[in-house]
């Protein structure tokens, strides 16, 4: 193995750790950080090649984030749909699939699932409107439905 990926099977051992241990610690307060952690997140994320996302045109945002999520090895593909009041991004081939599914079987909600903090942020910077998770659900085989509610 390259020194160069990480290892997807150890980094999600290690997200199910600090997940839930975060969870234990602060309970329903969880969300609260990680929507805290989204705008480090993404500034983390623009060092590694994001580039500036400078545009609030939704369908640039989309391919700059596909671009460089799929490089990453986050996921196989992302798409969105969006509208005034909410944007659905479809991730499939989500490489962190399972530890969401083994947290929500433990009763632990989805709230670290980095693409809707990654996605928060963006709309919050880019496009001037809050948003917030609505809700993180399968939509098949490594494969979820993100949605954001945008407030403005």
């Amino acid at each position: 193995m390259s020194q160069d990926k990480v290892d997807r099977l150890g980094t999600n051992a290690l997200l199910y750790a600090f997940t839930k241990a975060l969870h234990r610690a602060v309970g329903g307060s969880a969300a609260a950080v990680m929507r805290q952690a989204g705008p480090d997140m993404l500034k983390e994320l623009t060092a590694l090649g994001i580039g500036e996302i400078d545009s609030n045109d939704i369908d640039v945002i989309q391919v700059k984030v596909a671009t460089l999520l799929k490089e990453l090895g986050f996921c196989e593909d992302i798409s969105f749909e969006a509208t005034d009041e909410s944007l659905d991004i479809h991730v499939k081939g989500c490489s962190f699939w399972e530890l969401t599914q083994h947290l929500k079987e433990e009763g632990i909600p989805p709230f670290a699932c980095p693409f809707a903090g990654i996605m928060v942020a963006i709309c919050e910077k880019n496009l001037g409107v809050r948003a917030r998770i609505k809700d993180i659900a399968p939509e098949g085989d490594r494969a979820s439905l993100i949605q954001l509610q945008l407030l403005k």
